[in-house]
Formats: C-alpha cells, sequence, structure tokens
C-alpha cells in the first residue's frame, strides 16, 4: 500500500495489493516450513543412527572390564610359560650332568 495519505481510506486496489503481498509472505513462509520439516526429519534420522551406534559408559566398562580379564590371563599364562621353561633349562642341565657322569662312569 502506498504511503499517500494515512487518513484516505484504502481502495480495492490498495487491498489487492496487500492481498497479493500477503499471498507472497505466506509461500514464502510455507516454503522455509517445509525446509525446515525436511531438516528436522533428516536431523532425527541422524540422531536416530547415532544413539543405535552409540556405546553408553556401561558399554564402554564392560568392554574395558573384559580387557583387563584377558590381559590378567595373558600375564598369568605368559608367567607360568616362563617358570616351565625355566625347569626345562634346569632339566636339561641336570641331564647333561647325567649324560656327564655315566660317560665318566663307562670309561672306567
Amino acid at each position: 500500500m502506498a504511503q499517500k495519505d494515512l487518513n484516505q481510506p484504502a481502495t480495492k486496489g490498495d487491498l489487492a495489493a496487500v492481498k497479493s503481498e500477503l499471498k507472497n509472505d505466506i509461500t514464502r513462509l510455507e516454503e522455509i516450513a517445509k525446509t525446515n520439516t525436511l531438516d528436522i526429519s533428516r536431523i532425527k534420522e541422524d540422531v536416530g543412527g547415532i544413539r543405535e551406534t552409540m556405546a553408553a559408559k556401561d558399554d564402554i566398562n564392560r568392554v574395558m572390564n573384559s580387557i583387563d580379564r584377558f590381559a590378567a590371563e595373558y600375564i598369568s599364562y605368559r608367567n607360568r610359560d616362563i617358570l616351565r621353561g625355566d625347569e626345562i633349562m634346569k632339566h636339561g642341565d641336570r641331564l647333561n650332568d647325567h649324560e656327564a657322569r655315566l660317560q665318566k662312569l663307562e670309561t672306567k
């Protein structure tokens, strides 16, 4: 509406212009609303996907506890293996010692 004289009554032309502007504004708002709705929908899908794949603190604690138990068992087995290896070395030394003594006895 033109700013002629604010005390003059609005004409049909003025009302038509305002109506046209309002229609344009409504159309733009509807387009914005559609875009926002699509964006919100995509964001909801993304958040849903993140929730499905996201690990909670309890999940992480369970995994860490399992790793700790496994590591403790591994260390225990490794220590036992070291002890067994040490015993095998001692037995080897004893066998060599016995072999040397037997050879001395056989030569007499």
